[in-house]
């Protein structure tokens, strides 16, 4: 059984890297997987995507369909425009279509194509997702019923992380993090006030470093702080800056997290969580268990304090978070829970080719 992936896998760019974790979760189900870049991929990125054991298929959109093996077969993709606009060549093809949006809002091509050509299953990561893009589908008049809706965790490598906690004494700078796309809807603009409560409240200095802080950011945000480090996106290495800190803040603008990656990030890297306690941080983390979640900026001041100043609380925190990954991110599970829908979808192929052979046969 082959599943395609339209897409590029990479280290960056949320669906890139959530589709490069994924296809190595797939491998290790024993899944065979074709990616066909969309619609081309760095030529030392491909011989990494094909050392995990993937086949790479070069085609411009035009000759989509040339691709070998591609028709009639199961195709998947992962918050990419490109996958949309085809869907209805791939469904007029015979392709068993797989979608998977990584953000908690649909867009306009989404909705557009969705009216007239539904997929066959529509993959969401976390409940939260779900009830959000359902309840777009229904405001646009989309109707999905038609499509098998299944919730499958965020695919996670942990092994991309070097798990060691940074050991904080009581008179060294308590370092909070925060890694982020330069958007102004995942930054929050009252990021400065909110590390001055928490200074008020610990025994020692603090700092934050911070990535993906693009020109727009920054005037965003205001002047930094001599106690701050704001990096361009990609500005270091994420698994080493995850090493660098005590705590991570992800507090937002706007933006709404599904099944936040930065979270299983810095659980793998053993990095204290302090998130709000709303939207996938309420399904991710298990307050005063394997994070702390606060309601508002007094209650985020509270707990980042609290676990500044207490180093086995915070310690404690981090390898709860670490062992709970094995629940919430399974490989092993996860793999398992796709490999049942593409033999579900594979079935249903076969199915419906032996009742056009029947139907063939009897006419």
């Amino acid at each position: 059984m082959r599943v395609y992936l339209i897409g590029t896998p990479g280290k960056y760019a949320g669906a890139n890297v959530e589709a490069w974790h994924t296809v190595r979760v797939w491998r290790q189900a024993g899944i065979d997987v074709a990616i066909v870049p969309t619609w081309n991929i760095d030529p030392e990125w491909r011989q990494t995507v094909e050392g995990a054991g993937c086949s790479v298929y070069d085609a411009t959109e035009e000759h989509l369909l040339d691709v070998p093996g591609i028709r009639g077969a199961i195709t998947v993709s992962f918050c990419n425009k490109a996958y949309v606009r085809n869907i209805p060549r791939l469904k007029e093809a015979g392709c068993k279509v797989v979608w998977a949006n990584c953000m908690t809002f649909t867009f306009d091509e989404e909705l557009a194509t969705f009216k007239q050509h539904l997929p066959d299953v529509l993959i969401y990561q976390s409940n939260f997702q779900k009830q959000e893009l359902e309840k777009s589908f229904a405001a646009a008049e989309v109707d999905i019923k038609q499509a098998r809706a299944v919730v499958v965790r965020g695919a996670f490598v942990k092994e991309d992380f070097k798990y060691a906690p940074r050991v904080h004494r009581r008179n060294d700078n308590f370092c909070i993090g925060k890694i982020a796309r330069a958007d102004l809807d995942k930054w929050y603009a009252k990021i400065w006030h909110l590390c001055d409560a928490i200074q008020a409240k610990v025994q020692c200095r603090i700092c934050f470093i911070g990535m993906g802080a693009d020109k727009r950011v920054r005037q965003m945000l205001g002047p930094a702080p001599l106690w701050s480090v704001l990096l361009p996106p990609n500005g270091a290495h994420t698994a080493a800056l995850y090493n660098t800190l005590h705590c991570m803040l992800p507090v937002n603008g706007s933006a709404r997290e599904n099944w936040p990656r930065v979270g299983l990030e810095a659980m793998a890297s053993g990095v204290a969580i302090v998130a709000p306690n709303k939207w996938g941080w309420q399904e991710m983390i298990k307050h005063g268990e394997t994070g702390l979640l606060g309601d508002n900026d007094a209650e985020l001041a509270d707990h980042v304090a609290a676990i500044a100043n207490d180093e086995d609380l915070r310690m404690l925190l981090i390898r709860n978070a670490y062992a709970y990954l094995d629940e919430i991110a399974d490989p092993k599970q996860i793999g398992e829970t796709w490999k049942q829908i593409f033999e579900q979808l594979y079935d249903d192929r076969q199915s419906n080719n032996s009742g056009s052979v029947d139907r063939a046969c009897q006419e």
